[in-house]
């Protein structure tokens, strides 16, 4: 025979409140920032070119992100920008 588990109790959502406590809470709208980090690879002559393009392709794509997130596009920061020395060409 083997022995029955022992019951685990749910650990306490930390994103939402249960059935019976959401009937008596109050609602709030929260506004917030949500910063994403990403590299992009591309090709350009200088550094304020690959910016220009890498900010423009960030925005084009960041539509449908905001969409899905139920928000907007705000500013976009460029952190840093370095040159790729491999010559080689990726397919």
């Amino acid at each position: 025979m083997t022995k029955r588990r022992p019951y685990r109790k749910r650990p306490a959502s930390n994103t939402c409140l249960k059935g019976y406590q959401a009937i008596k809470a109050n609602t709030y709208d929260v506004t917030l920032v949500v910063e994403v980090t990403r590299r992009l690879r591309l090709k350009a002559f200088d550094e304020e070119q690959a910016a220009f393009f890498a900010e423009n392709r960030i925005r084009k794509n960041c539509k449908t992100l905001a969409t899905h997130m139920k928000g907007t596009v705000g500013d976009v920061h460029i952190m840093f920008i370095e040159e790729n020395d491999d010559n080689e060409s990726s397919n």
